[in-house]
């Protein structure tokens, strides 16, 4: 199985504000959830996913931006996962 990372961790985590990447997790973990809910499927986002697809979206250099998830010692093959009940959107 993966290394998990909670998406707790990254709350003070910030590339271009504090806590964005935390509430960008928040966002793709409800996506996910209701994208693969009444289906078999469970759709999961690396800490490497997550980052570039941020950079993606704020139009960023994914090369930079994935620079401040080594800066801060994340595993960028850790899936994000949603560790306490108001993470969870439904």
């Amino acid at each position: 199985m993966n290394e998990q990372i909670a998406v707790s961790d990254l709350k003070e985590i910030g590339v271009l504000y504090k806590g964005d990447i935390f509430e960008f997790a928040c966002l793709i973990l409800k996506v996910n959830h209701a994208k693969d809910e009444g289906t078999n499927s469970t759709s999961h986002h690396t800490v490497n996913g997550l980052f570039k697809d941020y950079a993606m979206v704020a139009r960023l250099n994914s090369n930079q931006v994935l620079a401040v998830a080594i800066k801060h010692g994340l595993p960028l093959g850790a899936i994000v996962v949603s560790d306490r009940e108001e993470y969870h959107l439904q």
